[in-house]
């Protein structure tokens, strides 16, 4: 028995050294690979920074976050071609600002819409004149904002509302910024109804585009009403040292009258025409429906029942009541 002992101690002893040395193998390798890695990231850390990727994000450019600051006559504001979109697919530029007048203001009676919906003492009529451009590579999808009512008052008391787009014009040269053109240029007036106290004209459509300060407009071109003047052909003022025509009386007769009793006029007040053709007016048809939806459809959409659509003043104000005006 003694001797079997004596020749396994031996090999016992080579298989713990070899197990050892296995070991310190292993050890050495695991420290080894973590000083490699240790480097490599080092080296990484203090390399040239144009090896490491690059953000890609996109800043909004800095006019987006101008949308807010009051524009003045002069300035321009830039269109999103899209709602959230940096790209730009026309700019505006700001080219005056007036007040038409109030309601006991003899140049508002140029506008046909106030005979049937007359303002009231604590609002106005200003007007905008706008000039925009389009870049030739517009995309189909882009639309207008002036398509569709877009402008928002807001007064000195910081109080919001609608400001309705009116009929003050037989051109309605704002029918030309609700179309696109691209590569070329248009330019359209906005007669607007807004409190008297209006400090703020925004436009939106969907989202913010721009902020006009409108607080002290001038004043209408040539006088109170004298682009109506221009359209009638009328003639200039007499002067002072004029001499008076001379005045003839001719005997007047006794008329006789034959005025009926006057009637309700339940007639809707619009036009059937394609803009600017004719001025709104006592329509001999009778609505249907109203398109309320400023995402789908211009301010005062009618649809009569005769399967014909148009504009009314009713329409109009429907529309007004649905946006919350």
């Amino acid at each position: 028995m003694n001797l079997h002992a004596s020749h396994a101690s031996p090999q016992r002893s080579r298989i713990s050294r070899l197990v050892g040395l296995f070991t310190a193998t292993l050890t050495a390798g695991i420290l080894l690979s973590a000083c490699a890695d240790s480097d490599l990231h080092t080296t990484g850390n203090s390399g040239d920074s144009s090896a490491q990727p690059q953000n890609s994000t996109v800043g909004k450019p800095s006019d987006k976050s101008d949308r807010t600051k009051p524009l003045k006559v002069g300035e321009k504001f830039k269109v999103p071609c899209g709602y959230q979109q940096d790209d730009t697919c026309m700019e505006v530029e700001i080219k005056n600002i007036a007040e038409l007048g109030t309601a006991d203001s003899a140049a508002t009676s140029q506008c046909p819409e106030l005979e049937y919906h007359p303002l009231q003492p604590n609002e106005k009529i200003i007007y905008i004149d706008l000039h925009a451009t389009m870049p030739e590579n517009v995309g189909e999808d882009f639309s207008s904002p002036f398509r569709n009512q877009p402008w928002r008052a807001i007064t000195k008391a910081k109080r919001i509302s609608q400001a309705p787009n009116l009929f003050c014009d037989v051109n309605q040269t704002h029918h030309d910024l609700a179309d696109e053109f691209p590569g070329l240029s248009a330019d359209g007036r906005f007669y607007l109804k807004v409190p008297e106290s209006v400090a703020l004209l925004q436009v939106k459509n969907h989202e913010l585009i721009a902020t006009i300060d409108v607080s002290a407009p001038g004043q209408a071109e040539g006088g109170q009403n004298n682009q109506s003047k221009k359209r009638s052909g009328a003639a200039p003022n007499p002067t002072t040292n004029a001499t008076p025509a001379p005045v003839t009386t001719a005997p007047i007769e006794p008329a006789t009258e034959t005025t009926a009793p006057a009637q309700p006029d339940n007639r809707p007040i619009g036009t059937t025409k394609a803009p600017g053709l004719e001025a709104p007016h006592p329509l001999e048809k009778t609505i249907s429906s109203c398109a309320t939806d400023y995402t789908l459809y211009q301010r005062g959409t009618t649809f009569f029942t005769d399967g014909t659509s148009g504009w009314t003043e009713e329409c109009a104000a429907a529309m007004d009541a649905a946006m919350g005006q």
